[in-house]
């Protein structure tokens, strides 16, 4: 061997160590910054209103995941798989979203849904207070200010009370290559326009995966009301997409449900459960074949039921992220909306309000899925319109 070729491969060994090596102190990095956030956390409360909670009144509820600003129509996500039925599969390209710019005007668009519908409750889930993936632009007080007076139609004298529960703060990530996710700050935002009491954040399993549990520090959130002698108690959550560990988050919710609902309280759990929660596979035409986050809502506890949209067979709640948006060819379903306590009832006369601003359709009181072609997220909003009865 030669002394120009014995170079070459000293050189070549020399950064291969030291590719090594960063990938080690990279690894070591991500295990030294992961903790979880402990379980029955108290949460502070934003806002000032102090309005009660009262029986017999009307009120409408919205959830709705906004997958931090950067689903748009055209937007694919990198950790989204889908396989077609002819066999071939796709994978989502994005780690973060594609601009700035991007971000500002779907969450401006959704604020302006939330907005124009004066709902009395929201649940918000992948709202981005500070994060690399969505620019750093803090959703929660885009949304909040919005809401809370700075908007066009909001009323100042009655904002909302908030409620911020973490659900991502990972150290930075830099995968996928060339698009990474970075290190994001995120969580499931409750907006109320009455008194909430307390409020807590409940810990979820998560994945024992590698990278996995640096991604979704899974939980939910609890926010308590008064309500006569009991309690409203409000429940946002967004689940994993599948798998064992799905489950067993399921389990957990619904173990605390249930015991909320043999204290005699009203309970109302809102968001993402990334389940089939109204049998809508089949519903509307797709070219892809049923993805894992699609499967059956395994059976509901005693005493509850969900809170299936009028127009279930009409407008899905959720698409397929693998690829942009094509009506027809992405799997849709629904996995957003609400599972309610029997002692809350579900309002179905009359009609509400018109919101063709925003979905070109008039909303009767009830459920309903809101139409919005995905525009703003890869997610539809669903909003309900419930009375708390006197027992």
């Amino acid at each position: 061997m030669n002394k120009h070729v014995r170079n070459i491969l000293i050189g070549v060994g020399a950064i291969a160590a030291c590719l090594v090596l960063a990938i080690c102190v990279y690894f070591i990095y991500l295990a030294a910054s992961y903790s979880r956030i402990d379980d029955n956390l108290p949460l502070a409360v934003s806002g000032n209103s102090e309005t009660g909670v009262e029986l017999n009144k009307e009120y409408v509820i919205a959830t709705f995941n906004i997958g931090f600003g950067a689903y748009d129509s055209e937007f694919s996500y990198f950790t989204d798989k889908s396989k077609m039925k002819s066999g071939k599969t796709y994978k989502g390209d994005h780690g973060k979203a594609v601009s700035r710019v991007q971000v500002r005007n779907n969450v401006d668009g959704i604020a302006g849904v939330l907005e124009v519908n004066d709902y009395d409750f929201v649940l918000l889930q992948e709202v981005d207070e500070d994060g690399d993936r969505s620019y750093h632009i803090d959703q929660r007080a885009m949304i909040e200010d919005r809401l809370n007076g700075m908007g066009a139609l909001s009323d100042p004298e009655f904002g909302y009370n908030g409620v911020y529960a973490k659900n991502v703060h990972t150290p930075y990530i830099y995968f996928p290559f060339g698009d990474p996710f970075g290190k994001n700050t995120s969580g499931l935002l409750t907006l109320s326009k009455y008194k909430i009491d307390s409020a807590a954040r409940r810990k979820l399993p998560v994945s024992d995966g590698f990278l996995d549990r640096f991604y979704l520090d899974a939980c939910f959130s609890v926010s308590r009301m008064a309500a006569g002698d009991k309690q409203l108690v409000i429940v946002n959550l967004q689940l994993s997409k599948g798998g064992d560990i799905r489950a067993k988050q399921i389990e957990a919710v619904y173990d605390f449900i249930s015991a909320e609902r043999d204290k005699g309280n009203y309970v109302i759990v809102g968001g993402s459960f990334n389940y089939d929660i109204c049998g809508s596979d089949g519903s509307f035409p797709t070219d892809e074949v049923r993805p894992d986050w699609a499967s059956e809502l395994p059976d509901l506890p005693s005493g509850f039921l969900v809170a299936e949209a009028n127009n279930k067979d009409k407008v899905p709640t959720c698409r397929s992220s693998a690829r942009d948006y094509v009506m027809g060819r992405n799997y849709t379903g629904i996995v957003d909306g609400f599972i309610i306590s029997d002692n809350v009832t579900i309002k179905q006369e009359e009609i509400k309000k018109t919101s063709t601003e925003i979905n070109g359709e008039t909303q009767a009181k009830g459920v309903y899925n809101l139409d919005m072609n995905f525009t703003f997220s890869d997610h539809n909003a669903v909003q309900m319109t419930f009375v708390l009865e006197e027992q």
